[in-house]
């Protein structure tokens, strides 16, 4: 993924770019710097999270109650990991996001779960630059539950490398509108005992 080189925008061309992630990025991001710390002669990463209200993902029965006897699979944005560098006028950003599945009582005989993810990169303004989307797939062992690792490299080219400190890389399941609502609504998720594999510790290489 390239960050394209920041540029003038129109206010009305702002506005179109935003609300076509508002739904998921407007004052809900959740922030925390990245994993690694350059030199102190060299400015840091950009800050790196997840967006609030999208990172689970919970999947019910058509036309069901969304309720626990109802769910089919459920997925959770577990942990994320970066290290940047800095050559050339350019800085490299390598990422690894954590998945985790686990199905539910309506998903008996599933043996992997899909699911779709986007990365966006916010200028300091907030404004978005890029957003992409993807899709992993998480196998699920005998206990109905797994874990997958996903890794991306992200390339921002940087006139002046300090001002990568302003960007933001922000990492959310791309939802429906009834997922996203579930999900902000807070209620208590019942998981079945055993069922969420560990948080992966795993650190990128350098």
């Amino acid at each position: 993924m390239v960050f394209p080189r920041p540029h003038k925008q129109t206010p009305n061309a702002r506005r179109a770019v935003s609300r076509r992630v508002a739904v998921l990025l407007s004052g809900l991001l959740l922030l925390s710097g990245c994993a690694s710390t350059p030199p102190a002669d060299l400015p840091p990463c950009p800050d790196t999270g997840l967006v609030l209200g999208a990172a689970q993902l919970y999947d019910f029965k058509a036309g069901a109650d969304k309720i626990e006897p109802n769910r089919i699979i459920a997925a959770s944005l577990e942990n994320y990991r970066g290290a940047c560098r800095y050559d050339g006028g350019q800085m490299d950003f390598e990422l690894e996001v954590d998945f985790s599945a686990w199905r539910g009582a309506m998903g008996t005989g599933l043996d992997r779960g899909q699911f779709p993810y986007f990365i966006a990169v916010l200028d300091p303004s907030e404004n978005v630059l890029q957003r992409q989307g993807f899709s992993t797939t998480v196998p699920l062992d005998k206990t109905g539950a797994g874990l997958k690792t996903e890794k991306h490299r992200l390339r921002l080219p940087l006139a002046d490398a300090a001002e990568a400190a302003g960007y933001k890389v922000v990492i959310g399941f791309e939802l429906t509108p009834e997922q996203l609502a579930y999900n902000r609504r807070g209620e208590k998720q019942a998981e079945p005992q055993g069922a969420k594999p560990a948080k992966s510790k795993k650190k990128p290489k350098k």
